[in-house]
């Protein structure tokens, strides 16, 4: 099995990912050049994920600013890097193009 690295589009306050799922799944050979990734990003373990912002009554209701990969073990270990999130660089709109091949 490839090992992949899952991209979320995050916003701000106490649920941050409300659908639970990653927004695009990148092959780890190919994540460096597509997103970005190196150990110079902001980093976060698994047992602490990057948090945003405030809790506000709009939760739920906000956008996505932010862009996190979530890099596994095996995917780790491909790309040498600490296995944990990595707040990249890419805005919402990069990815998105990214994702649909098309220019927003």
């Amino acid at each position: 099995m490839e090992p992949m690295v899952d991209v979320f589009l995050i916003q701000e306050g106490r649920d941050p990912n409300p659908s639970g799922k990653a927004y695009l799944v990148v092959p780890a050979a190919e994540a460096v050049a597509m997103l970005g990734l190196s150990e110079k990003l902001e980093y976060h373990p698994f047992e602490m994920p990057p948090r945003f912002g405030s809790p506000s009554p709009i939760d739920g209701m906000r956008s996505a600013r932010y862009v996190v990969a979530k890099v596994n073990k095996l995917a780790a270990e491909t790309l040498r890097l600490r296995e944990g999130f990595y707040v990249l660089k890419k805005t919402v709109a990069e990815i998105c193009e990214l994702k649909s091949g098309e220019r927003f």
